[in-house]
């Protein structure tokens, strides 16, 4: 039986928008002994480089019982996208009648594959397969062969992928003082300053100028001097101003004093000095320590030497100068004898705490205020350390972070 191929079509489409994938469509008339061919027929497919002989450039793709009708078939073909790479190829056809079994009978000739109406896009580029002659070069640039010797730059490079060169324009290889611009570029700096001198500014030519190195001064600055004697155990803050606040004992009247500095050295002779505690009978101001309250205002520790007892002035204003601090005794026991070397500090929870001396025991006693100004009369009393027979004294208290006093102090018979 003889069988013919007549016409084939290739045909893409489809009836929804979708992306394209490697099959196509492949459609013929077959004829066996000059008649239209109907049944169902098996069909093998291979793609060729050459219209006769060659090498199939694809395994044989096999279709089984493919119907025709009339002669006319229509079958879908996918062999991928390797052998598609831009040469021409051809399309080898065998067919044989369907469930026989039997050998291909191969169609002659083998039918070229031509190029579809129109491309929507490439699926691929085979390697090296676009070259100088594939590309226009007024849109997109040939290999940029050309170069320029030493001493020269390129200038232009041409669509062909030449260039232009041209010389340096300075043609240095180091950078001088010469070639700069000292208004925007600085010259190499080699000046210097002697002993006691710094750099303060730069030139544009490299030199210096330079200015006496900063010192501290110091200087005495004479803060209260009444016709009394004063100025005994002093003790200073600094308010919350960034003023000093300075407490002293008036040795004449025997009374507490504090001198508010109105600058940083108290040296402007207008420092307001005022009594603080001044008691008809008793002597005061003794063991001094002054402290800054969370409200800005010092709070001061001190002995009380007649009554031989512990005493706090609380002010009421960064002076202490309103005439109506809060004097209070807060430590005055029966029997012994207690308010010497006294160190005050602020606890966190921004009430004051205070160290001392009993001076009978000779122990080291720490009150804890209850209120700003120690005056509620339920201040905290402890002895913190009375090892007997040693003599303690000369105490100091800080507040460190954890909130919890700590104290140092002498054992004045260990010596330690």
């Amino acid at each position: 039986m003889n069988r013919g191929l007549l016409i084939f079509v290739l045909h893409l489409g489809s009836a929804a928008a979708a992306p394209l994938d490697t099959v196509f469509t492949y459609q013929g008339v077959l004829k066996a002994d000059g008649a239209a061919a109907s049944g169902q027929y098996d069909f093998r497919f291979r793609v060729f480089d050459l219209d006769v002989g060659g090498v199939a450039l694809t395994a044989p793709l096999l279709l089984s019982e493919v119907n025709v009708v009339e002669g006319v078939f229509t079958v879908e073909l996918d062999f991928g996208t390797t052998p598609f790479a831009g040469d021409q190829l051809w399309l080898d056809i065998g067919v044989r009648e369907g469930a026989s079994g039997g050998a291909y009978t191969v169609l002659s000739p083998r039918q070229k594959i031509t190029a579809v109406p129109y491309a929507l896009h490439a699926e691929m580029v085979a390697v090296n397969a676009v070259g100088g002659n594939e590309v226009d070069s007024s849109e997109v640039q040939l290999r940029v062969s050309g170069g320029c010797a030493v001493g020269s730059a390129i200038r232009s490079i041409s669509a062909s992928g030449t260039v232009a060169c041209e010389s340096d324009d300075v043609g240095l290889t180091t950078v001088t003082g010469a070639d700069i611009d000292s208004s925007q570029v600085q010259r190499r700096v080699l000046g210097s300053c002697p002993a006691g001198q710094a750099v303060a500014a730069i030139n544009q030519d490299g030199t210096v100028a330079c200015i006496a190195l900063p010192y501290v001064r110091s200087f005495t600055s004479t803060a209260d001097d009444p016709a009394n004697a004063v100025g005994a155990y002093t003790s200073i803050a600094i308010g919350l101003d960034r003023l000093p606040v300075i407490a002293h004992k008036d040795l004449t009247a025997q009374a507490l004093r504090v001198t508010k500095c109105n600058d940083p050295a108290c040296a402007g002779g207008n420092e307001t000095s005022t009594t603080v505690d001044d008691p008809q009978f008793n002597a005061v101001g003794d063991y001094i320590s002054l402290a800054i309250a969370p409200d800005g205002h010092p709070v001061i520790s001190y002995w009380d030497e007649t009554a031989r007892s512990l005493k706090v002035a609380k002010c009421n204003d960064p002076a202490c100068a309103g005439g109506d601090e809060t004097v209070t005794t807060v430590d005055d026991p029966p029997v012994n004898l207690v308010g010497d070397y006294t160190s005050i500090a602020i606890g966190a929870d921004g009430l004051p705490v205070i160290s001392y001396w009993d001076g009978t025991a000779k122990a080291i006693k720490v009150a804890k205020c209850n209120d700003p100004a120690c005056a509620g009369g339920d201040e905290t009393i402890s002895t913190v350390d009375d090892p007997g027979a040693n003599i303690l004294q000369y105490s100091s208290i800080a507040v460190p972070a954890d909130g919890l006093p700590v104290i140092a102090y002498q054992d004045f018979t260990a010596r330690s």
